[in-house]
């Protein structure tokens, strides 16, 4: 649970009325975000805000409130922000603020924290009703979600030139071998899984192909890395979240198959990229 206090000449009121239910909130200090939560209701409350925290020096206690699910630990360098906010280098980051558009969604992406449904491959574009201009909702409608017009559309995107390329060497490092699981899968289920998320991979990143990338079966382990589901640490121990308790079905299978797993791919010189899935996309549940 978190609060906001009205701030000087009620600077803080405007933005913390527009706080909704299913915002994603991030936390800063020590040169990085730290915390990242959804905001599951806000509410506002100044005597239960002053019994809990008092008043600040201006007399003033934190009555605008918000109580925050999936809260989980995040370790983004502010140098990664930067650029995504348009800020300089020399820039102080304080107070409550708000961001939507370009920064929301790019934020939301460096910190792992779209929602399952609308997820993609990194190098697709989601074309849908909800997205496509072309398209009109019926309203009122009793037979449930309903779609009208073409199921086909020509869109343009961009295409991974490198991919079979990564692919071929990491096959060649890897003997079809799921780098997570352990497991010998044929080769038509095992991808090119990039250790570091390929979109935020510089050009010479991504073509460090001995470093960058490992084999992940299309059975269960590309899915859970790609989500932040499961991890590796330092040395290779297989990290796995809490988030999976949730699940009966799948902490189960994570059990049977990582738990207590060692993955021999990593190594030294393939930390950098595990440590940015670790800080960025593993879900380090509080």
């Amino acid at each position: 649970m978190w609060g906001v206090v009205p701030g000087k000449n009620g600077a803080n009121v405007s933005k913390a009325k527009r706080l909704q239910a299913g915002d994603f909130v991030l936390f800063y200090g020590d040169k990085k975000l730290y915390l990242a939560g959804t905001v599951a209701v806000r509410w506002e409350n100044q005597a239960l805000a002053e019994r809990l925290w008092g008043l600040d020096h201006r007399n003033q206690t934190w009555e605008y409130m918000y109580a925050l699910t999936d809260v989980r630990q995040i370790a983004v360098p502010i140098e990664e922000v930067q650029p995504l906010l348009g800020w300089s280098a020399k820039a102080v980051v304080q107070g409550f603020n708000i961001y939507e558009g370009a920064k929301a969604a790019g934020l939301r992406e460096l910190c792992n924290l779209s929602v399952a449904d609308d997820a993609v491959p990194e190098d697709e574009e989601l074309v849908g009703p909800e997205n496509d201009p072309d398209h009109q909702r019926q309203a009122g409608s009793s037979a449930g979600t309903s779609f009208d017009g073409p199921t086909d559309r020509t869109t343009t995107r961009q295409v991974r030139r490198e991919q079979a390329a990564l692919k071929q060497r990491l096959r060649e490092l890897g003997k079809d071998i799921c780098a997570l699981c352990g497991r010998s899968i044929p080769a038509d289920l095992l991808v090119a899984a990039h250790i570091k998320k390929r979109s935020k991979c510089d050009e010479k990143e991504r073509l460090d192909f001995d470093r960058v990338g490992m084999l992940a079966c299309l059975l269960n382990c590309d899915a859970l890395y790609e989500r932040g589901y499961i991890s590796v640490d330092r040395g290779g121990k297989l990290l796995i979240s809490a988030k999976v308790e949730g699940s009966p079905e799948l902490k189960t299978q994570v059990k049977l198959l990582l738990e207590g797993r060692i993955t021999p791919w990593w190594t030294e010189e393939r930390e950098r990229y595990f440590e940015w899935h670790r800080t960025h996309v593993f879900l380090q549940m509080l």
